[in-house]
């Protein structure tokens, strides 16, 4: 058993200023008593593919030795799948709203507590020696780093490069995994000379994609084929749309990342998918020809015959991605092994505590999948293995359940270093004794927050023995409650099942419990009102803010209750006339002066046809044009129907495609000749461009012009199902939209938009910017004067009139305002436009608006005559303080006299 009266000896005795800047003496004389650890650590590392977790797909025999001369923990899980927090969370001991790094890309700060660099103070050499992933190199957290640098920080499979400690880079010859190994070694050789204890953190590329093999393991799975899970077909019935709507099913893996390749000498290895192919030397790349080109050759065969379509295609990718995935692991199992035998050879496994573990856990093919992310079992599941002669009982099962905010704790307590408070996780040292303490966790905490990625939601969760609760909170909530006893693959959510209501409630305790524990604020679903952030997809970014963010504040706030007449076609009226509470609307326009809503920038309101408020504050002008962000959206759907009442386009329920003649249809995703203008135009599309996706298509040599745009947006999504058709906000519909009317009217859509909507109201001091494909923005972009945006919602007030002109078709606007759909919160959409219900005491009055990020908005309400126009630059939350000032304020003011 664990001597822990030693471990409270080497506490008081072995360290003088735990915490402190100075380092202990190397020569102190616990220092030899103290345990090496040598942490190995992989990335993206299934339970499924190894050995010691029962694996049916391969032999793992080195990093099963682990297990079998030590402890195999099985219920390890992670705070938070994916590769940065994850990294976090063990270095720190803390969930990822702690450390800071919730995303990949989050920003790691460096001065806050890492138990590495409290070891390193308390007289260990620490060192990290292979992938990093944090955004930065290590500052003052080890005392020895080299890091594998290039592809995003990930590092290549061969020949890869490492940023080093004095600032330089260095290329190693070989496969990434056996020189980390080579590194790693020799770095504890020289430690172990030198007689310090030592802290190595040995952490592989592998088996991340892209998944390259080395050359002694490309024929792994030659003459047989891996098993395939129960799930790898699932109908993903039974959950929320989400599961059936993300974009991680392997199925739909490009060729290149499959190792699909032309023959030897037909490619360009400047080509970004074949680069992989240019960083070997010329006898890894006729490794690689001599054990892909036959069955390549193959796969085109039988492609060109029309014998692997469908569901044999779908199995043969799926063979290709784990054959691949396999012989990866292999070579860290090798490794593995070297390093174990290594510390044989200098008599130091006595004395050295061994672990073997991974970033998290990964889908190789259950659900269809070929990810993490998620908080089913597959990925929310670490493998972990620890071996420490005489401390640790051989062939040991850990069933308690673990963390990797455990990880930290953990370590100081081997080392006798003091556990400070912020650390969130336990130290696994009292399981070693082969029992759980009675206080120990009986449920885990678990919170993904890279919405978007992947088409995956925002959500958190608690796990239970049997049971797991999952709060799908962003963008729009949902539930899943499994009873993992009866439903180990989680096929069917019983949250909704009565005969579950306690136990829903008891877990739904559990989850308030736990984000107190932990520190956790209750998350917000976000509301479902267009103003929340917009992934860029195969969009150039909006930058129309800037322009403006360089004026300078109004000296004084114009508040004008007898507007001017200008002769633009709005005419102009008196508040005091207008039948309100005018000192409640001039009090609303001084406390907006004030502050109290936030940056807003002007407020116009218009009463039965008249303006009767313009007023400007902070970057508000009469004469500048103010960004619109998402009311971008709400024009082009007016570019459209100025295309329809032209007669160039009269049937929205046609195929987009069918407008595209310039598109190569046999480059689209499947399904995607289904989507007709009018799913675009109520983001019912069903596209799902992942981010890597969208990134690699803004990458495309030669551009993204014209109808190219849309042909890569038809091509980099999921495939398109009846059952994918779900409402998401998104850039994509719109710019399919505008790609329409480009094709279909005579001349550009930026010439078409001029003419027949800004000419015809009047409009002169605007900006639209340009697309990547060269067209206006149909998603964000354009910038209007305050008095030109009241002329739009003037428009759909009318019916589609202007000055007494039939310019729009009414039956157009009519559909375009309609609730084609209504989300969770009760806002509906119609054609780009908003539509939501003003309560006004008991009564609720409809309310039609476009609306744009930054409290953007034309407020439209028919039934009391009456539009309302916002603009602002605020952020966050106080983006939707306009509906705070038209429900308390101008409706009860217009209200009491109408």
């Amino acid at each position: 058993m664990m001597n822990r009266a030693l471990l409270g000896l080497l506490l008081v005795c072995a360290f003088t200023s735990i915490g402190g800047e100075k380092k202990s003496s190397a020569n102190e004389t616990q220092a030899n008593e103290r345990p090496n650890i040598v942490f190995i650590f992989s990335d993206d590392h299934a339970l499924r593919a190894i050995g010691a977790y029962g694996s049916g797909l391969n032999e793992t025999p080195n990093i099963d030795r682990i297990a079998k001369e030590g402890a195999l923990f099985t219920r390890s899980y992670c705070t938070n799948s994916i590769c940065c927090p994850s990294r976090a969370s063990i270095l720190t001991g803390k969930h990822s709203h702690k450390n800071g790094v919730t995303r990949n890309g989050s920003p790691w700060t460096s001065d806050q507590f890492v138990f590495t660099r409290a070891l390193s103070r308390s007289g260990y050499q620490t060192a990290v020696i292979g992938k990093w992933h944090l955004r930065g190199w290590p500052t003052n957290e080890f005392d020895h780093w080299k890091l594998l640098a290039g592809a995003g920080g990930q590092g290549h499979y061969y020949n890869p490069e490492f940023q080093c400690m004095d600032g330089s880079t260095e290329q190693i010859e070989g496969y990434s995994t056996d020189v980390i190994t080579d590194q790693s070694i020799a770095w504890m050789k020289k430690q172990h000379t030198a007689g310090q204890p030592f802290m190595m953190m040995c952490q592989f590329k592998a088996p991340h994609i892209h998944r390259i093999p080395p050359p002694r393991h490309m024929d792994i799975c030659d003459g047989r084929d891996v098993p395939e899970p129960d799930t790898l077909f699932d109908d993903y019935q039974g959950r929320t749309h989400y599961a059936e709507t993300c974009w991680m099913r392997l199925f739909g893996m490009q060729e290149h990342i499959l190792n699909i390749t032309p023959p030897a000498g037909q490619y360009d290895m400047n080509q970004r998918e074949f680069q992989f192919l240019g960083r070997m030397t010329q006898a890894q790349r006729d490794a690689f020809h001599r054990s892909y080109d036959p069955e390549n050759d193959e796969y085109r065969r039988l492609r060109a015959a029309g014998k692997l379509e469908g569901r044999p295609l779908d199995r043969y990718k799926y063979q290709r991605f784990l054959k691949d995935y396999l012989g990866c692991v292999a070579a860290i199992d090798d490794n593995v092994g070297r390093i174990l035998n290594w510390l044989d050879e200098q008599g130091l496994s006595e004395n050295t505590i061994v672990v073997y573990s991974s970033d998290q856990g990964f889908f190789t093919g259950e659900h269809g999948w070929n990810d993490k992310r998620w908080m089913y079992e597959e990925t929310v599941s670490m493998p972990l293995m620890m071996r420490w002669p005489g401390k640790i009982k051989p062939n040991m099962n850990v069933r308690a359940m673990v963390q990797n905010i455990d990880y930290a704790p953990t370590f100081l307590d081997i080392a006798g270093v003091p556990i400070p408070k912020e650390v969130q996780g336990r130290s696994m040292v009292p399981l070693f004794e082969g029992e759980t303490p009675k206080d120990w966790r009986d449920s885990i905490y678990y919170h993904y927050y890279m919405d978007g990625a992947y088409n995956l939601p925002r959500f958190e969760g608690v796990r239970t023995e049997r049971y797991k609760l999952i709060n799908y909170y962003f963008p729009e909530q949902d539930w899943e409650l499994f009873d993992l006893e009866k439903d180990p693959h989680e096929l069917r959510s019983v949250h909704a099942n009565p005969d579950y209501a306690k136990i829903r409630d008891a877990m739904k305790r559990n989850l308030e419990r736990l984000r107190k524990q932990y520190d956790v604020a209750e998350p917000e679903a976000a509301p479902a009102d267009g103003l929340s952030e917009e992934k860029t997809g195969i969009n150039a970014r909006d930058t129309s803010y800037q322009r403006e963010s360089r004026l300078p504040d109004l000296a004084q706030p114009i508040i004008d209750t007898e507007p001017d007449p200008l002769s633009d076609g709005i005419e102009v009226g008196r508040l005091e006339d207008a039948g309100c509470d005018a000192h409640t609307m001039q009090r609303l326009a001084q406390q907006i002066a004030e502050g109290d809503f936030g940056d807003i920038d002007s407020l116009l309101v218009a009463s039965s046809g008249r303006l009767v408020l313009e007023s400007y504050f902070r970057r508000g002008r009469a004469d500048f044009p103010h960004y619109q962000m998402s009311i971008t959206k709400s024009l082009t759907a007016l570019a459209l129907g100025r295309a329809i009442e032209g007669g160039f386009i009269d049937d929205l329920d046609a195929p987009v495609v069918d407008y595209l003649k310039n598109v190569d249809h046999s480059k689209l995703a499947t399904g995607t000749a289904q989507i007709t203008v009018a799913d675009c135009l109520n983001m019912h599309s069903g596209i799902r461009v992942s981010d890597e996706r969208a990134q690699a298509a803004r990458r495309r040599p030669g551009g993204l012009k014209g109808q190219m745009q849309a042909e890569m947006i038809l091509a980099s999504t999921a495939p398109i199902t009846a059952a994918s058709k779900t409402y998401k906000y998104q850039g994509a519909d719109p710019s399919l939209v505008m790609q329409v009317v480009e094709a279909v009217v005579p001349g550009t859509a930026e010439d078409f938009i001029r003419r027949e909507i800004f000419d015809r109201l009047g409009i002169s001091d605007y900006t639209w910017q340009l697309d990547v494909s060269g067209l206006p923005k149909a998603a964000a972009g354009s910038s209007l004067r305050s008095r030109d945006m009241l002329k739009l919602g003037m428009v759909i007030a009318d019916g589609g009139r202007w000055n007494g002109e039939q310019l729009w078709n009414e039956q157009f606007i009519n559909k375009a305002v309609s609730p084609l759909y209504t989300n969770k919160v009760g806002h509906t959409y119609g054609h780009f436009w908003w539509g939501s219900d003003a309560k006004i005491g008991t009564e609720i009055h409809r309310c039609i608006s476009a609306r744009g990020a930054g409290g953007q908005f034309i407020f439209i309400l028919p039934s009391l005559d009456l539009i309302v126009v916002v603009t602002s630059h605020n952020k966050n939350q106080a983006m939707r303080k306009p509906f705070e000032i038209l429900e308390d304020h101008i409706l009860p003011a217009f209200h009491s006299t109408s």
